[in-house]
C-alpha cells in the first residue's frame, strides 16, 4: 500500500510520447510507451502485492509464504541492508526522476516512511524493521521514544555501519527530502545525520555500531595458530569488537561518502566537517612503511585488532584499496594535499606484496607480511591457503590502477580537470547514443514481464532483480528525455520546496540554488517575499560543484503566509526551466523543513489506559494526555488534551489501527489559530484525506473501510501547532 505524498515539488517532466517522436527512427515508435507501461506495472505489482508499510525484503517465493532478508526473515519485516527496502527505493527515484510520473514518487515516499518508522532512537538503523508489536518490544525505534510503556523504551538500540545499513538508508531519505517537503521524512534525515555526527568519536573515527558501550571487562576466546612447521598454539583473542573504529565491509568508508553527499545536497558546513574528520583519522591510523596499510579495525587507542573469529588484527589489503578511494575522493572535494599524502607508501606496500597471480591476500601478518588464512571449519589461523573457509574473500583483486586510476589521474591530469569531467552533461547525441545501446535489453525486459507483472529470477521475486530492471528501463527514458533537454544551450538552475528553509530559533530564510551542468561560476539574484513584504534580495555565486546559500533575516512570520523565492540569472543563459525558478511555499513547510524541534503523540488501542505523554515545543513544555475510550460505532476511540493550551480532541479508530501524531513546533502570530491537517490515512484498498482550512473548529472526516475517523482541535495558545496525524494498519 502506498502513502501519498503531501506536497511534491515542481519537476522538468515531458510526455514519453514527445520523445519518442523526438528520436524517429531510433526505435520502434512505441518502445518507450511499453517501457513505462512496464514500469508502472512492475511498480503496481511491488507496491500492492509486495511492499509492508510501503518497505520490502530481500526475496520473496512465488507463493509469499518463505521470505527472506540477509537470512530468513518474516512477511511483516523490512531488510534495511542493501538490497533492501533503501535499494528499491532508490529505483522508484530514479523512475520518477526520468519520467515525472507522480506513481514512482509515491512509492519512493512510502519507502522513505517505512525508513522513518523505523528508525531507532540512536539514529539509525538494524539490519530490519519489524513492524508487529513483539517488533517494537524488540526495537527501540525513535517513534517510540517518549512511549509511557517502558517496554518500548527497553529494546535493542543500537545503530548498524556495517554492510552500508544505516548509510543507504539515509541516501534514500535525503534523496526523497529533496523532491517532496515532507517534515515526516526531513525529520528522520536530519536526526539520522546528526545521530551519526553524535556518534564519530573525537579522532574522527565511526565503529562498526554505535550506541555501544565498551565492556567494563573485555571477553576473551581461545583460538589456535599454526606456525610454518605446523606447529600448533593456543592463544587467547578478544572477543568484542563492535565498539571498535572499523574499516570492514566499508562501515567509515560509506559514513565519509554519505557526509560529503550530504554535504553537497545540503552544503552544511557540518557535514564536509564531519568527512573531514573522518579523513584525519584515516591518515592517522594508516600503518607504517614498510607496511604503509590499514588494518580492518581497530581498538580505541590505535592498534589493530581481532573481531570475528577469522578477521585477525592484520594489514588488509581490500580495506587499504578502498582507503585510497576515499582518500582521494575527500582530497576532490577539499583540495587539502594532506589527504592524498598517505597514498604514495600504501600504493608502493600493495604493489609489493602481490601473490605469485598478480591478486592479495585479504590479511598480512604484522611485521613479517606473510599472507594470513584460516583452516576450513576449524578457523585456525595458518601461513597456508590450502584449506580456506569459502564463505570469506581471503584472496582478491582488491586493488588494479587500471580498475581504479583515480590516484593516477589526479596526479597526471589534475583535479580540476577530473571534476570538470565528472560534472560536464553528456551532449544529446551521446544520450542519443546511450538510449540506442539499451533498446535490446529494454525489450528484453519488457518482454520477460510475467503476466501478474514479475521479474521471476530462479523461481524467486527479488528486490534486487526488480530494483536493476526499473533502474535500467528508467535510464533508457530519461536519456531520451535528456536528449531533448541538452538540445539547448546552458545549465539549468534548480530550486526546490523542501531546499526553502527557515530556523525560527536564529531567525534566518535559507535558499539553496544548483546548476545542473554548469562549467563555471553562475551570477544568480535571489530574492524572496514573506506574503507582500520583500524579505531582501542578494546575489550569489553558483558553482558546478556544489549548491549556494541565500540567506535573508525573517524574525518572526506567521505559519500560514506563503514564501516566494524566485531566481534570476545574471550571466548570459537561458533561463531556467519552468517550475525551478520560482518556488512558493507556506512558511510552516519552511519551518519544518529547517529541522526545528518535534514531538511526539503516540497511542494504541491495544495499551490501557490512561496515558500520559509529553510533548516539548520551542517555548514551553506542553503535557498531553491520552485516554482510550469506547467509540460511538463500537470500536476504540482515542480523546487528546492539550493541559497547557486548553486542546482537546477525539479520534474514533477502527480495532487493530495505530494512531501517530507528529507535533511541528513553530512560531505563530496571534491572530493565527490553528491549522491541523488530517491525512495520509491508509487501509487496505481505500485513501483518504481532509484538511482544515478556514474553520479549524469544524471537525474532519475521513472515510475508512470500517469506520470513521474524526478530529476536533481548538487551542487557546497558538504556539503548538499539529503537523499531521497518521494512521497505520498493524499486522
Amino acid at each position: 500500500m502506498l502513502r501519498m505524498a503531501r506536497r511534491a515539488v515542481s519537476v522538468v517532466t515531458c510526455s514519453v510520447a514527445l520523445t519518442a517522436s523526438s528520436v524517429v527512427g531510433l526505435a520502434q515508435e512505441d518502445l518507450p510507451e511499453q517501457a513505462l507501461a512496464a514500469m508502472k506495472r512492475a511498480t503496481t505489482f511491488f507496491t500492492t502485492e509486495i511492499a509492508c508499510h510501503g518497505g520490502y525484503l530481500g526475496r520473496y517465493s512465488e507463493d509469499m509464504t518463505d521470505v527472506w532478508g540477509e537470512g530468513e526473515a518474516q512477511i511483516w519485516q523490512n531488510w534495511i541492508q542493501p538490497p533492501g527496502c533503501p535499494t528499491v527505493g532508490m529505483a522508484y527515484v530514479r523512475a520518477y526522476e526520468a519520467t515525472g510520473d507522480r506513481q514512482f514518487l509515491d512509492a519512493a515516499v512510502a519507502c522513505a516512511h517505512a525508513l522513518a518508522w523505523g528508525q531507532l532512537e540512536s539514529g539509525g538503523w538494524y539490519y530490519i524493521v519489524d513492524f508487529s508489536p513483539q517488533g517494537e518490544q524488540q526495537f527501540f525505534y525513535r517513534h517510540n521514544a517518549n512511549a509511557p510503556d517502558e517496554s518500548l523504551r527497553e529494546g535493542r538500540n543500537i545503530s548498524v555501519l556495517d554492510d552500508d545499513t544505516t548509510q543507504h538508508a539515509l541516501r534514500l531519505l535525503m534523496a526523497v527530502d529533496q523532491l517532496v517537503a515532507d517534515s515526516e521524512v526531513r525529520l528522520a534525515t536530519t536526526y539520522g545525520l546528526d545521530g551519526l555526527i553524535k556518534a564519530q568519536y573525537e579522532d574522527g573515527a565511526w565503529p562498526q555500531q554505535f550506541n555501544v558501550e565498551p565492556p567494563d571487562e573485555m571477553p576473551m576466546a581461545e583460538y589456535t595458530r599454526i606456525d610454518e612447521q605446523g606447529r600448533e598454539t593456543v592463544l587467547k583473542r578478544p572477543t568484542s569488537y563492535r565498539h571498535y573504529p572499523t574499516f570492514n565491509d566499508s562501515a567509515m568508508n560509506d559514513t565519509l561518502e554519505l557526509m560529503l553527499e550530504a554535504y553537497r545536497r545540503y552544503g552544511a558546513p557540518k557535514y564536509i566537517e564531519s568527512a573531514k574528520r573522518c579523513g584525519d583519522y584515516l591518515v592517522k591510523s594508516q600503518l607504517e612503511p614498510p607496511q604503509a596499510g590499514w588494518a580492518q579495525q581497530y581498538t580505541l587507542d590505535g592498534k589493530p585488532e581481532w573481531a570475528r573469529r577469522f578477521e585477525p588484527p592484520a594489514v588488509c589489503a581490500a580495506v587499504t584499496a578502498h582507503n585510497i578511494r576515499s582518500l582521494c575522493e575527500l582530497y576532490l572535494v577539499t583540495a587539502d594535499d594532506k589527504y592524498l599524502s598517505p597514498v604514495p607508501a600504501a600504493i608502493k606496500w600493495l604493489n609489493e606484496s602481490r601473490l605469485p597471480d598478480g591478486r592479495h591476500a585479504r590479511f598480512y601478518e604484522l611485521g613479517t607480511n606473510k599472507p594470513l588464512y584460516f583452516t576450513k571449519d576449524a578457523y585456525h589461523l595458518t601461513y597456508s591457503d590450502a584449506n580456506m573457509p569459502t564463505h570469506y574473500s581471503f584472496q582478491g583483486g582488491y586493488f588494479s590502477r587500471q580498475s581504479d586510476p583515480l590516484y593516477d589521474d589526479i596526479v597526471k591530469r589534475g583535479r580540476d580537470v577530473i571534476l570538470n569531467e565528472r560534472n560536464r552533461r553528456p551532449t544529446a547525441e551521446e544520450h542519443l547514443s546511450r538510449a540506442k545501446s539499451a533498446e535490446g535489453r529494454v525489450g528484453t525486459l519488457i518482454n520477460t514481464l510475467d503476466d501478474r507483472a514479475r521479474w521471476m529470477d530462479d523461481g524467486w521475486i527479488r528486490t534486487r532483480t526488480f530494483a536493476r530492471n526499473l533502474e535500467t528501463l528508467a535510464r533508457y527514458l530519461s536519456d531520451l528525455r535528456l536528449a531533448k533537454i541538452r538540445a539547448k544551450q546552458g545549465p539549468d538552475l534548480v530550486l526546490r520546496r523542501s531546499e526553502v528553509m527557515y530556523d525560527s530559533q536564529v531567525g534566518k530564510l535559507t535558499v539553496v540554488v544548483r546548476a545542473d551542468g554548469a562549467t563555471g561560476a553562475l551570477s544568480v539574484a535571489v530574492a524572496a517575499h514573506l506574503g507582500d513584504e520583500k524579505l531582501g534580495e542578494t546575489t550569489v555565486q553558483v558553482l558546478p560543484r556544489g549548491p549556494a546559500l541565500a540567506t535573508f533575516g525573517c524574525r518572526r512570520a506567521a505559519p500560514n503566509a506563503t514564501l516566494r523565492v524566485t531566481l534570476d540569472p545574471q550571466n548570459d543563459i537561458d533561463e531556467p526551466d519552468e517550475g525551478n525558478n520560482e518556488v512558493r511555499v507556506p512558511m510552516r513547510e519552511a519551518l519544518t523543513a529547517a529541522g526545528s524541534r518535534y514531538a511526539k503523540l503516540a497511542a494504541t488501542a491495544r495499551r490501557k489506559n490512561p496515558i500520559v505523554i509529553e510533548a516539548e515545543s520551542l517555548e514551553r513544555r506542553t503535557n498531553v494526555r491520552v485516554e482510550i475510550i469506547k467509540g460511538a460505532s463500537g470500536g476504540r476511540a482515542i480523546r487528546l488534551f492539550d493541559e497547557t493550551s486548553a486542546a482537546e480532541g477525539q479520534i474514533e479508530v477502527p480495532a487493530g489501527l495505530y494512531l501517530a501524531t507528529m507535533v511541528g513546533m513553530g512560531m505563530a502570530s496571534d491572530k493565527d489559530a490553528a491549522h491541523v491537517t488530517v491525512g495520509e490515512v491508509r487501509f487496505r484498498g481505500h485513501f483518504g484525506t481532509g484538511e482544515w482550512t478556514e474553520s479549524p473548529s469544524d471537525p474532519v472526516f475521513i472515510n475508512l473501510a470500517g469506520g470513521k475517523v474524526r478530529l476536533k482541535v481548538t487551542y487557546a495558545e497558538p504556539e503548538t501547532l499539529i503537523d499531521k496525524i497518521l494512521l497505520y494498519p498493524c499486522r
